[in-house]
């Protein structure tokens, strides 16, 4: 009970350090208790040098306290995805996997594998992606007034922008017009349907009015330059540089608007 409490008053002085005494104490006490080492993996991500194979090292143990937990098989998954390296996202895919096999319901966890295996692994992509759509299908059925419900099933639909058929295409931009008709300021839902436009349809015009709708809300220098590059896709290079100095004013320096106003001039 003293080091928990002393665990607990670290965390409220966000004292790291003294965190971290506690629960190598708390370990040595108990060392089959998972969520001391789960909790002591949290910590080490918040102190310098310490290397990623240790805080996988304490998630590991966690795991194999109690193979039934999934909040520290979510975070070694996600954690090995930050990482970014070949071994580890093959952990990551494994550790997404197990969970999609352990909740047959989870929209969440399919929704984060399949960007990791589309491209290099097309046949679990193909039934993942199918049983994600179902499933995004049914939580519109339980609750068909939450915008991000539909944005969802959107980008499901859009997650391969480059095969994608008419058909689908169509019903992204209905689906995303129901969410902004939910949720107007929203400006990832724009942002889709502007991809749309500009990508797929090559309606310009369209998506011109969208990245303008974006900038308003969200303005970034990702924005600026979509919105530029739709200008000078569609043979508007005057309009192009102007968006592209209106962003530069916002946001001097962007290496994005340096590269977009090499590529029109």
């Amino acid at each position: 009970r003293q080091h928990l409490n002393t665990y607990y008053d670290a965390l409220e002085t966000a004292d790291a350090q003294k965190a971290l005494e506690a629960l190598n104490a708390l370990i040595a006490a108990d060392p089959n208790y998972p969520h001391y080492y789960g909790a002591r993996a949290s910590v080490l991500e918040t102190l310098p040098g310490v290397t990623p194979d240790s805080i996988l090292a304490d998630l590991d143990k966690a795991i194999l306290a109690d193979t039934t937990l999934d909040q520290w098989l979510i975070k070694r998954a996600n954690y090995c995805l930050a990482a970014g390296t070949d071994r580890r996202k093959y952990q990551a895919v494994n550790d997404l996997l197990e969970l999609c096999h352990r909740d047959s319901t989870s929209l969440a966890h399919r929704m984060a594998l399949l960007p990791v295996v589309r491209l290099s692994d097309p046949q679990v992509f193909a039934n993942l992606h199918q049983e994600a759509i179902a499933l995004a299908y049914l939580q519109i059925t339980e609750t068909p007034n939450v915008a991000d419900h539909w944005y969802t099933l959107a980008s499901l639909y859009a997650m391969d922008k480059a095969d994608m058929q008419e058909e689908d295409v169509l019903l992204a931009l209905g689906y995303l017009e129901k969410a902004l008709s939910l949720d107007p300021g929203k400006w990832a839902y724009a942002q889709l349907r502007a991809e749309l436009y500009a990508d797929v349809l090559h309606n310009y015009i369209a998506a011109i009015e969208d990245y303008r709708y974006v900038i308003t809300l969200a303005p970034s220098p990702n924005a600026y330059a979509s919105l530029a590059q739709v200008y000078a896709s569609s043979g508007q290079k005057k309009e192009a540089m102007t968006i592209v100095q209106e962003g530069m004013i916002l946001f001097p320096g962007s290496y994005i608007l340096q590269s977009v106003k090499r590529s029109i001039q």
